[in-house]
C-alpha cells in the first residue's frame, strides 16, 4: 500500500507535534505580530482632559500624557474615531484613565477629513485601543488562524475571485497555495483511506499548513 512520503515517525509522536503546532502557532503569531497594521506610536497614556468633539461625536479629542512606550510627545492630543478606532467601545476614556494606544500623526494622508488643532499640540489619530491583555487586532486574528483549515476549503473559489478582481500578488499566491494544499491533502487521504493513521496525519499536516499560510494575509481578512 502506498504511504505518504512525509510520514517517517511513529504515529503518536507526529500526531502530538502536529497538535501542539496547531494549538501554539496562533498564540505565538499574535505575540510576535501584535497588529496587522504596524503603527509608529504604541504607548500607554493617561487621559487628562477631553478637549472637544466633531461630526456629531464621531471624532473625539483628548489631551493625554505619555506614561511609557513610543509616543509622539510627552503631552499631545489623541483623536478617537468612533467609526475607525478599534476597541473604543470597550475602553473607558474618562479623565485620569490609563490606556494603551496605537496610532500615527493625524495628517490628511492618515485621516481624510478636516484637521483640528488644540492649543498647538501635535495630534495622533488612534487606530486601536487596548481594553485588556490583547489588542483588538489580536482578538480578531486568533479565530481566523484557528479557523483557517475550514476556510481553506473555499480556496479554489477565492482564487478565481482573486484573479477576476486583481488582488495583490501575495494574496493570490496564498490562495493558489491553499488550493494546491487542499487538492494534495484530499488526494493523499483518499489514496490511503484504508489506513486511519495516515489519514489523520495528513489531515494534521493540512491543518498546520493551512494555518501557517494564512499568517501573511491576516490583515486582508478583516
Amino acid at each position: 500500500m502506498a504511504s505518504c512520503p512525509f510520514i517517517r515517525r511513529p504515529f503518536l509522536t507526529v500526531a502530538t507535534i502536529l497538535t501542539l503546532a496547531y494549538l501554539l502557532i496562533p498564540v505565538i503569531t499574535i505575540i510576535v505580530i501584535p497588529t496587522d497594521t504596524p503603527q509608529p506610536y504604541v504607548y500607554e497614556a493617561e487621559i487628562t482632559e477631553k478637549l472637544g468633539e466633531t461630526l456629531g461625536g464621531k471624532l473625539r479629542y483628548y489631551r493625554v500624557s505619555t506614561l511609557q512606550g513610543t509616543a509622539l510627545d510627552s503631552v499631545f492630543v489623541a483623536a478617537i474615531d468612533e467609526d475607525y478606532t478599534r476597541g473604543v467601545v470597550a475602553v473607558n476614556l474618562a479623565d485620569e484613565e490609563r490606556v494603551w494606544m496605537q496610532g500615527d500623526v493625524m495628517t490628511p494622508e492618515v485621516y481624510y477629513g478636516d484637521q483640528y488643532l488644540f492649543f498647538g499640540l501635535p495630534q495622533v489619530y488612534v487606530r486601536q485601543l487596548k481594553p485588556g491583555p490583547l489588542w483588538p487586532d489580536q482578538v480578531s486574528e486568533l479565530p481566523l488562524l484557528y479557523g483557517s483549515p475550514a476556510t481553506t476549503l473555499l480556496a479554489p473559489v477565492a482564487t478565481v475571485i482573486a484573479l477576476l478582481e486583481g488582488v495583490p500578488g501575495l494574496v493570490l499566491a496564498v490562495y493558489v497555495f491553499k488550493s494546491a494544499l487542499l487538492a494534495a491533502s484530499g488526494y493523499y487521504m483518499l489514496k490511503n483511506r484504508s489506513n486511519e493513521e495516515q489519514v489523520i496525519l495528513v489531515f494534521g499536516v493540512y491543518c498546520v499548513l493551512a494555518m501557517i499560510s494564512t499568517i501573511p494575509i491576516l490583515g486582508d481578512l478583516y
